[in-house]
């Protein structure tokens, strides 16, 4: 019979990867939702071209907040897996 050998660690740094890609991910929006602002407030833009920004700009904060909340999931999720595991095998400890 083969061996299954599951790392604890090895998901707690996944999950702390994805954690840190949020994080970035979360700066790169809010760094978006800035420069948008400044291109609809202090530029002098008109006609479809500013609607087309306000409407990008409004997609972009859409998205706000998401990325954390993805890494909150994943993070329940390896957390839930690694308590199962650990209890299947309690006979093994």
């Amino acid at each position: 019979m083969s061996e299954i050998i599951i790392v604890d660690e090895e998901f707690q740094e996944m999950a702390e990867a994805i954690r840190l890609q949020s994080e970035e991910t979360e700066r790169i929006v809010e760094s978006l939702i800035e420069a948008f602002e400044k291109i609809t407030t202090e530029l002098t833009v008109e006609g479809n071209v500013a609607e087309n920004f306000k409407t990008l700009k409004q997609e972009i904060e859409s998205l706000k907040g998401q990325f954390s909340d993805i890494y909150d999931e994943v993070s329940q999720a390896v957390e839930e897996f690694i308590n199962e595991v650990d209890t299947a095998d309690d006979f093994l400890y």
